[in-house]
């Protein structure tokens, strides 16, 4: 068939699957270019076409890589054809992705992570439930695998009873942090973004995945409370109107130690001591001399009246 000047062909109307992916050995072969002897061209553990329920026969939408095009029954040489931008909304199971290229190894590496965020496929449509087709769903400028650090697709995000989430647990003589949530662009809850939006709503604002701790420390997405005073984060950096990022930063990153923080054991760094310094002498030094010049000023008046 021929469809805008594309040639398409008609699921189920050309003869055999010989790799049961669900689409037509014909088809692999002159539309989507898939390998008609490997259900799984690239490799991602979805299927290239879409598999049914055998109970029901309904198609499972998160069993392949062209699950849309299957429903339709129309296959097209680009996968993308009938994707939306947001695949229909959690649990993003809407968009089709790229099932690979027969014999294309190095272009079927890269076809198991549609969207280059880290996560596979795979790992997006089934577990996860972030979008397949966007690097960084929750628009926080953190890319889902960033956010998915152990590639484990699941977040590993623990809520304990008092509604916030735990960010550092102690583990032997060290601290392990859970990830940040790549469906929510604020995981702990304290009114900042995980990431980077805007100037200064943030928490992970060079978008790393890790609270830095240099000469502006970043707060910690992964807990309301970064340097454990029971003040949140927000709180903190909105503190002075939120004019004084600087300053701010400090108060709700000191006391602060080894990316984590946990009341009464961090210490304030030698960098956030010597900043609290400058900031702090800074303004009294220029107020001193200001005041020093009026008193010169008012001398000299006297001795000449």
């Amino acid at each position: 068939m021929i469809l805008n000047g594309v040639c398409i062909t008609v699921g189920g109307m050309m003869g055999s699957d010989t790799d049961g992916d669900g689409i037509s050995d014909t088809e692999e072969t002159s539309v989507t270019l898939t390998d008609p002897q490997k259900k799984d061209t690239d490799g991602d553990g979805l299927v290239d076409g879409c598999t049914k329920d055998p109970s029901t026969g309904e198609f499972v939408m998160d069993s392949g890589e062209l699950c849309n095009q299957a429903v339709t029954g129309i296959f097209y040489p680009d996968y993308a054809t009938l994707n939306s931008a947001d695949c229909g909304g959690v649990p993003y199971v809407g968009c089709d992705t790229n099932p690979g290229k027969a014999g294309d190894t190095a272009g079927n590496q890269l076809a198991q992570d549609t969207d280059s965020d880290g996560l596979t496929d795979r790992q997006e449509k089934k577990t996860y439930h972030s979008n397949p087709i966007k690097p960084d769903t929750d628009g926080d400028c953190l890319k889902d695998g960033v956010e998915d650090t152990r590639f484990d697709a699941n977040g590993n995000v623990t809520q304990p009873p008092d509604g916030f989430f735990t960010a550092c647990m102690p583990v032997g003589q060290g601290l392990v942090c859970t990830e940040t949530n790549a469906n929510d662009p604020d995981t702990d809850k304290d009114g900042l973004f995980d990431g980077a939006v805007g100037t200064s709503n943030g928490e992970d604002l060079n978008c790393n995945g890790f609270p830095d701790k240099g000469l502006i420390p970043e707060t910690n997405p992964r807990v309301w409370d970064t340097d454990g005073d029971q003040i949140a984060d927000f709180e903190e950096m909105m503190a002075y109107g939120g004019f004084l990022p600087e300053i701010n930063a400090i108060r709700a990153t000191t006391p602060y130690a080894s990316g984590c923080s946990l009341a009464g054991t961090a210490q304030a760094t030698p960098m956030a001591k010597l900043i609290w310094v400058l900031l702090v002498a800074g303004p009294l030094v220029g107020l001193f001399r200001q005041r020093r010049v009026n008193g010169e000023e008012g001398t000299e008046v006297t001795s000449i009246s």
